[in-house]
């Protein structure tokens, strides 16, 4: 059932969805969803925990195995298993670009909850590279989000870059090449 919801609510968002389309594409009964959550909201909030937790897993992960690099050399790795994680949960950045784009509870909790935490530690670690000389000057938040749109909108429109590209996702040297691409249009070398 969480599954079914994770896809109904990445592809139509909060207010597409429906309770009864996610029992449909579960193969469930509507009465069975409705009894272990008590409404819609409290089935998004569970989801989209689930799907918050494997990316704080991740980067939290990331972050502790990386304390004793440079900053630029923790930063990289801290982004190549972003990408590799947006490649295995495009549902993560649908489900975020539903909520971003309207102000409202459920955004102001998702800032509480992930946004915020992973914007602050990110945007230091990409001040210390700036300061080195290794990442691109500006605005580290806004250079964020430059991030992780060149990172993650080729995985949202999956059927298109493949189809334009005459590539698959399967192929294991596609997401190393986009990892490359997407590095090398910010980090730099000092020499």
């Amino acid at each position: 059932m969480l599954e079914a919801a994770l896809l109904e609510f990445a592809d139509k968002g909060f207010d597409g969805t429906s309770t009864r389309q996610i029992a449909d594409r579960a193969g469930v009964r509507h009465t069975l969803l409705s009894y272990h959550f008590e409404n819609k909201e409290g089935l998004w909030r569970i989801v989209v925990k689930n799907l918050n937790e494997r990316f704080r897993v991740m980067f939290q992960s990331r972050l502790e195995a990386t304390t004793d690099l440079e900053s630029h050399l923790q930063l990289q790795l801290i982004f190549e298993e972003f990408i590799r994680f947006s490649f295995k949960n495009p549902e993560f950045h649908w489900i975020m670009t539903h909520e971003a784009s309207r102000e409202g509870e459920r955004l102001e909790w998702l800032l509480s909850e992930s946004i915020q935490p992973f914007f602050l530690t990110t945007s230091e670690l990409i001040a210390k590279a700036q300061s080195t000389g290794h990442f691109v000057q500006g605005d580290p938040r806004h250079l964020l989000y430059l991030f992780i749109g060149s990172v993650s909108r080729v995985f949202m429109i999956r059927a298109e870059v493949e189809a334009v590209l005459s590539t698959s996702f399967d192929d294991p040297k596609f997401v190393k090449r986009h990892m490359g691409l997407c590095l090398s249009l910010f980090f730099r070398d000092p020499g």
